[in-house]
């Protein structure tokens, strides 16, 4: 048995080769060096976790033994198993786990340790000794000191996990890419669990709550307390809904006062049920729907309320009737109109109401760009104006008249003629503001309610889409469109305007978009969101228009596919470059077959 000080050598001398097998090498391989390298540090682990730099090399073979376990979970099992047991016996039951807690090294070991032992509970291999342990060690202890701490907490959270048995999707998984804090595979899903589990954190549950006010006074505490309420409310006869109605109903109360308040009442909102977020909507959310939306803390409730699956056209309707969309376009609240927006696309209903009271917001309702006749026919035009003046039309007054200044419905816009106002629909709508100039605002939130108000009914929008030429044409003039085509929010719009699916531009109107961005070409490919919308209009345009853009790309191919090397590949580039006659015989070849389609189609 290594002494210490030779112990801190041994591991600083096997760091490349625990590095290298723990991403290259195979399970087996894992498995031989964790297991000889625990045997020389057995004894001096519990040190070891709270060492700055040591600390690190334990973990890494927590790792290496949990990937052998997942690479090959039947080979070799009851050797893994063994080798968990004893490192659960040593960082668990011989160290000192309150000390660990409160380290900030020791607490990642211990959550390392907690998450190898839930993944060898779902191969079958029951650990619940040393985590009922653990268990009564932290209550008799320290739990609501840990409830508080900031490195005590994770550890809190990690040992609830670890008894309700829940693996998160991405344990000692090589990606970086961090998985949603909900996604977790359930052991009772697939294993039966002792009972002391779910009795335990029921009880727990009790405990927070008997003092809402300090167990939801940090963002550490609150989310111990919302995970140890959502485990419990997902397994099978729990009893832990009442005391979940007990924090909704304080949260609920203190949401526009608190931040941590509003977040546990969004995330106990995820796992109530039909009836709970029924009782909750008509009682805590109606009576204060205007003053949650509009408060900084509380519109994220209201947003979470419009996120939920019990979501109904009646909840919707009721919100749109007691909140002020004008007041949200203009504050920190905005993203509640473009969460209304989403939701009347998924439900289906509400988009009228919803899109009156935008225009009313925005003072848009007068703006009504003529038609060319050989873009809309007079009988379909007269039926989109009827429908526009009957459901759309509106009154509100300019943001720069005095208090006691009285006008006419007619003057409420400050608009001189019906050519001034070409354009203005998607100036408002972008800057989510009356409009009175031709200067383009843009807002993530605009963009973000276009995305949505472009999926409402075709009737309901004709007006929207005939006025994006003029849109056009005035980003054109101010020279914005490369601007607006590699915004990372507005091109998204962009995008969905050129979509084929959708059907929301002719082919005449995407012939003129395509002649505005050609000068742009280039710089649209080499960026990451310019690419998309080239790429969107490349897939949107005929043969000699894409033999065009691929023409303007040409010079700059080894560069753009350095830079964009998807895009590239999509639009087929590097093959352009290489035999245009080759390139444009399979253009042809599935143009013809493009257009044989479209033909059927129109026939039927």
């Amino acid at each position: 048995m290594l002494s210490i000080s030779e112990v801190d050598d041994y591991l600083r001398s096997l760091r490349d080769r625990i590095g290298s097998v723990l991403e290259e090498s195979s399970a087996s391989e894992k498995l031989l060096l964790v297991t000889n390298v625990f045997e020389q540090i057995r004894d001096h682990i519990p040190s070891l976790a709270t060492h700055q730099v040591l600390s690190k090399y334990l973990e890494k073979l927590v790792a290496l033994l949990a990937r052998s376990l997942i690479e090959e979970p039947e080979n070799e099992l009851s050797e893994k198993r063994d080798l968990c047991i004893a490192l659960c016996n040593q960082v668990i039951i011989k160290a000192d786990v309150e000390v660990l807690s409160k380290d900030i090294f020791g607490s990642h070991v211990l959550q390392s340790t907690l998450q190898c032992c839930t993944l060898f509970e779902h191969q079958g291999i029951t650990l619940g000794e040393p985590l009922q342990y653990f268990a009564s060690t932290v209550e008799d202890r320290c739990l609501f000191e840990l409830l508080h701490h900031i490195s005590g907490s994770h550890v809190l959270r990690s040992l609830i996990k670890a008894i309700a048995g829940a693996l998160d999707a991405d344990a000692f998984q090589k990606s970086k890419r961090k998985a949603d804090d909900d996604s977790e595979e359930l052991l009772h899903n697939k294993h039966d669990l002792e009972s002391w589990r779910f009795t335990l954190l029921e009880h727990w549950a009790d405990l927070f709550c008997k003092d809402l006010q300090g167990s939801l006074s940090s963002s550490q505490s609150c989310a111990t307390v919302c995970l140890v309420l959502r485990l419990c409310q997902q397994t099978p006869g729990s009893k832990a809904q009442a005391v979940c109605k007990e924090v909704l109903d304080y949260s609920f109360s203190e949401c526009t006062n608190s931040k941590i308040a509003s977040y546990a009442a969004e995330k106990c909102l995820s796992f109530c049920d039909n009836a709970e977020y029924n009782r909750l909507f008509k009682s805590r959310v109606l009576p204060r729907a205007k003053e949650l939306s509009e408060n900084s803390f509380g519109n994220y409730v209201i947003q979470a309320i419009i996120r939920n699956r019990y979501f109904q056209p009646t909840h919707l309707e009721a919100l749109l009737e007691g909140i002020d969309i004008g007041n949200l376009l203009v504050s920190s609240s905005s993203s509640v109109v473009w969460r209304l927006c989403e939701s009347a696309v998924t439900l289906g209903t509400g988009q009228t109401q919803f899109l009156k009271k935008l225009l009313d917001a925005l003072c848009i309702s007068q703006y009504k760009p003529k038609e060319d006749k050989d873009e809309l026919k007079p009988a379909k035009r007269r039926k989109t104006e009827s429908v526009s003046e009957s459901d759309l039309v509106s009154t509100t007054e300019t943001a720069g008249q005095k208090e006691d200044q009285q006008i006419s419905d007619d003057d409420n816009v400050d608009v001189k003629s019906a050519d001034s106002g070409k354009g203005y629909i998607w100036l408002a709508l972008i800057s989510c503001q009356p409009v009175y100039s031709e200067r383009i605002h843009l807002r993530a939130t605009g963009a973000s309610i276009l995305l949505n108000l472009l999926k409402f009914e075709r009737k309901l929008i004709s007006n929207i889409l005939s006025d994006f030429k003029h849109f056009l044409k005035i980003a054109k003039s101010q020279e914005r469109l490369a601007a607006l085509a590699t915004d990372r929010h507005f091109s998204r719009v962009l995008q969905l305007m050129l979509d084929r699916r959708q059907g929301l531009l002719k082919e005449k109107q995407v012939e003129r978009l395509f002649n505005y961005l050609k000068p742009h070409f280039v710089d649209l490919a080499l960026n990451i969101n310019g690419a998309f919308v080239l790429s969107s209009l490349f897939n949107a345009t005929p043969l000699r228009l894409r033999q065009s853009l691929l023409t303007e790309l040409a010079p700059e191919n080894e560069r753009i596919r350095a830079k964009s090397k998807k895009f590239a590949e999509i639009v087929g580039l590097e093959a352009f470059c290489k035999n245009k006659e080759l390139w444009s015989k399979k253009m042809t070849k599935a143009e013809s077959v493009r257009a044989l389609f479209k033909d059927i189609i129109d026939t039927n």
